[in-house]
């Protein structure tokens, strides 16, 4: 059994939180764009009142966006037991746990500093995040030779886009 347990350290929730960010831009300008469309043409061509409900599709824009980091920390797990069929992963902060099988793992980025599992079905928000500080049982190497066909190093285009 190989199993991460404690909190994430603010390096690793500063990454985490810049790939979600520029996830929760896109995700919200691509739905506001959409509302405002009808919005602008409904105000242009109808009636000119309807502008005001622009400012808030702009309003839930803002709100969207501002909210990721507290999402990522309210999802990001304490715990993270990995067993021969099975991950456990258990979030303190919403008072849940989940389980997945190992059939369900997509793909496992190595950061460097951390591992993030990735699953092919979602079910409820799964954030799967093992910081390789955090290991309390088993090893790194017990670790990625359990997932040697899933393991993807996103080191090397960290480094290339940072340049």
């Amino acid at each position: 059994m190989i199993e991460f347990d404690g909190e994430l350290s603010k390096g690793v929730i500063e990454k985490v939180t810049k790939r979600y960010y520029l996830n929760m831009v896109i995700i919200m300008f691509i739905a506001c764009g959409i509302v405002s469309i009808p919005v602008v043409l409904l105000g242009i061509f109808f009636y000119p009142f309807v502008l005001i409900f622009l400012i808030v599709n702009v309003a839930i824009f803002i709100g969207g966006v501002a909210s990721t980091k507290e999402n990522v920390l309210r999802f990001a797990p304490t715990t993270v037991k990995i067993n021969k069929n099975e991950i456990e992963i258990t979030q303190i902060r919403l008072n849940s746990g989940t389980c997945r099988t190992l059939d369900d793992v997509k793909k496992v980025l190595d950061y460097g500093d951390y591992y993030r599992i990735d699953f092919y079905v979602l079910s409820k928000k799964v954030l799967c995040i093992c910081e390789k500080a955090n290991i309390k049982q088993g090893s790194i190497e017990e670790f990625e030779e359990l997932f040697k066909d899933y393991i993807v190093r996103k080191i090397k285009q960290d480094i290339i886009t940072k340049k």
